[in-house]
């Protein structure tokens, strides 16, 4: 492998490290706009991962992607996503990133606080554009999950 071709792939895996990070910055900031941009026209999203879910597969328009991201991220809300370990597998214009995952959300009841935590992987997969990488199919893979009910914290 020649240094341009590992500088190439060096810098594709960093910029698409950057595209997950970012992701999840705009969810937790509820930057919609942002969180917009990071998907292609239609989004794949697989749900066999995630507790309680019937396994499926979706495919959603953007904007309709940007408003299921918005009732899971509502406005009384606060997120913290942690993405790290990424393993991240390059074929030309497509990629795929494994992402260990944990966030945790808080939300007021009854004028306390009950906190949330999740962790698991998701698979994010990815095309280059001419805007950069683009998230085109994700799924998420849930390993645990924990509650601070309000009386806990």
């Amino acid at each position: 492998m020649s240094t341009d071709t590992a500088g190439s792939i060096a810098l594709d895996r960093a910029l698409i490290s950057e595209t997950i990070f970012r992701y999840h910055r705009s969810f937790d900031l509820k930057d919609w706009e942002t969180c917009r941009g990071f998907f292609t026209d239609t989004v794949e999203v697989e749900t066999s991962g995630m507790e309680g879910s019937v396994a499926q597969v979706q495919n959603f328009a953007r904007d309709k992607m940007v408003r299921i991201l918005q009732k899971m991220g509502p406005a009384d809300s606060a997120s913290q996503h942690f993405s790290g370990n990424h393993i991240i597998e390059i074929d030309g214009d497509a990629a795929v990133c494994i992402a260990s995952s944990m966030a945790r959300t808080a939300r007021t009841q009854d004028g306390k606080t009950a906190v949330t935590f999740v962790g698991g992987w998701y698979t994010f997969y990815l095309v280059r554009t001419r805007e950069g990488w683009k998230i085109r199919k994700f799924r998420f893979d849930q390993a645990w999950t924990g509650l601070h009910p309000p009386d806990s914290i």
